[in-house]
């Protein structure tokens, strides 16, 4: 639902490099394509362990999907021999606290304020008071599965920080897509990611008009639509993380909002606005905390955001 965001990518890799022990990583890489040198055919050419580390994610797509491929040309023995030697190469477990570290470390920029696949859960760093040590209160799931590709283990733009829900319970090892083409395009690291702009958050039927939203709350559900001429593969995921079903549990947050916007249209902010001496943005503002809600990263953005803008 909300893109990651990247602010300085050519600093943000030579950070992420910086974290890890390369050569035992590039040597380990040459081992397995010397044994197995069907590997080196889903690798671009000259690829080496730090590409894998801070590849694009719609080249590790490419990867992933060309290392399935290879279950079914490579002898069983042979390919779970590679597949053995890779996990034990490019070993997530045991670097999952240093690369978790990285997430928090503020100087990389990272925004981590709520779930990038729900936004319905806070998910944060805060330093404990007793022994001042930085923890973590987020989850980092690998867009690609790790354990179907250990190529990919360690890539940093395989990472989505999320909630428990999304990543333990829903998600868990389970691809955004069918193929290559919905993944690349339904990951929140990838560059060409936009659930903003073609799935709405409605109000379900759009069209029942009330006095009273909040009293009437049980004619009121909560939709996920796809835009008028908008891509419809980003209903896989609104699918995968259930998110109609945890939307309508806090469906009160938008039926208030209509209530709002039924009790305070543009001509009675600019009457208030008289009133107090203001202007009707800071009234509207007072009212609604669109902008609030904005710059505090608040849960349910695109909620409020759809709702008040329909």
């Amino acid at each position: 639902m909300i893109r990651v965001e990247y602010r300085d990518k050519t600093a943000l890799k030579k950070a992420y490099l910086k974290k890890f022990k390369r050569g035992l990583l590039q040597n380990g890489l040459d081992v397995c394509i010397s044994e197995y040198p069907e590997l080196a055919t889903i690798l671009s050419a000259g690829c080496k362990a730090d590409d894998l580390l801070v590849m694009e994610f719609d080249s590790l797509v490419d990867v992933y999907f060309g290392y399935q491929g290879l279950r079914s040309t490579m002898g069983k023995e042979d390919f779970a021999d590679m597949d053995a030697f890779l996990k034990s190469t490019f070993n997530y477990k045991t670097r999952q606290s240093n690369i978790a570290s990285f997430f928090m470390n503020s100087t990389n920029a990272f925004q981590i304020h709520t779930c990038h696949y729900c936004d319905t859960s806070y998910i944060n760093v805060f330093k404990c008071e007793e022994d001042g040590q930085v923890m973590n209160h987020f989850d980092l799931d690998h867009v690609l599965d790790w354990s179907e590709c250990p190529l990919v283990a360690l890539s940093l733009f395989n990472f989505t920080p999320s909630c428990q829900v999304c990543n333990e319970k829903l998600k868990r090892t389970v691809l955004l897509g069918d193929t290559a083409t919905q993944v690349k395009k339904l990951s929140p690291t990838s560059s060409t990611y936009d659930f903003e702009h073609n799935v709405r958050i409605c109000i379900d039927p759009e069209d029942k008009v009330v006095d009273n939203y909040m009293a009437n709350a049980n004619l009121f559900t909560i939709d996920f639509k796809t835009q008028s001429g908008k891509d419809k593969d980003y209903m896989k995921v609104v699918d995968l993380f259930c998110l109609r079903e945890r939307y309508t549990y806090h469906k009160s947050e938008a039926l208030r909002l209509l209530d709002l916007k039924h009790n305070y249209d543009d001509s009675n902010i600019e009457n208030i606005a008289e009133l107090l001496g203001k202007r009707p943005e800071e009234v509207r503002e007072d009212i609604f905390g669109e902008v609030f809600s904005e710059k505090q990263h608040r849960c349910f953005g695109k909620l409020k955001r759809d709702i008040l803008s329909f």
